[in-house]
């Protein structure tokens, strides 16, 4: 379980949070503001490039998927799934970065999700199955 005191633990494996329409729409408004913050996360994505390549390591991006409820609303918001990761896009196309790109994959169900925007260990487990192919 979590301990809140020193932020560390985990969530049980088949943990699902409800979350009504306002929950879900906080959560997409926070992503897109947060993803358009000036100045941008390149440093740290840059970091990590820095690091790979000192080190012999090739970088891949994941981007996790959503629940659909977030994209609904999204798409609602009229923003695309593309609009919340444009500029981490544009950074790995320019540095020559592959992405795997599950955002919006069919093969997870609600019950794969914490919440509308992280995986539960379950849904954790089958991304990693996917990525190791």
């Amino acid at each position: 379980m979590i301990n809140y005191k020193t932020f560390s633990g985990y969530t049980p494996i088949d943990t699902v949070e409800q979350q009504n329409e306002t929950m879900v729409k906080n959560r997409v408004a926070h992503h897109l503001r947060e993803n358009q913050r000036t100045p941008s996360q390149h440093k740290y994505l840059d970091q990590i490039l820095m690091l790979c390549k000192d080190r012999n390591v090739s970088l891949s991006l994941v981007v996790a998927p959503l629940r659909k409820d977030f994209i609904d609303v999204l798409r609602s918001e009229n923003y695309s799934i593309d609009d919340l990761f444009k500029d981490v896009y544009l950074w790995a196309k320019k540095n020559k970065i592959s992405i795997k790109n599950y955002i919006d994959s069919k093969e997870f169900e609600n019950s794969d999700f914490k919440d509308c925007d992280h995986l539960n260990g379950r849904g954790a487990l089958k991304l990693t199955k996917m990525i190791m192919g």
